[in-house]
């Protein structure tokens, strides 16, 4: 009967190593909370950057359509709208 208590006891202390080692490799619940502070920190500064190249892809589009008008002023509407037709494939 001690045989078997011994057995039990230094099984019981091999899991509660293993128990111990396991919580030292597990993130606690702070730690999580922190990688989702930054995750949400990261995810504004992404957004804020993405419409900033919107805005300016926008203001650059605009400006070509301008300079595009501009140009059909000089050359005639017609005579542009003639050459697009013309590259169009059939």
């Amino acid at each position: 009967m001690e045989e078997l208590l011994k057995q039990i006891l230094v099984r019981l202390d091999g899991i509660e190593k293993e128990v111990i080692s396991i919580k030292s490799d597990m993130a606690t619940k702070a730690d999580l909370t922190r990688l989702e502070t930054k995750m949400e920190q990261y995810g504004e500064v992404q957004q804020k950057d993405v419409y900033h190249l919107l805005e300016l892809t926008s203001k650059k589009v605009d400006s070509i359509h301008e300079d595009l008008k501009s140009l059909a002023e000089v050359t005639g509407e017609h005579e542009m709208k003639i050459r697009s037709l013309s590259r169009r494939p059939v």
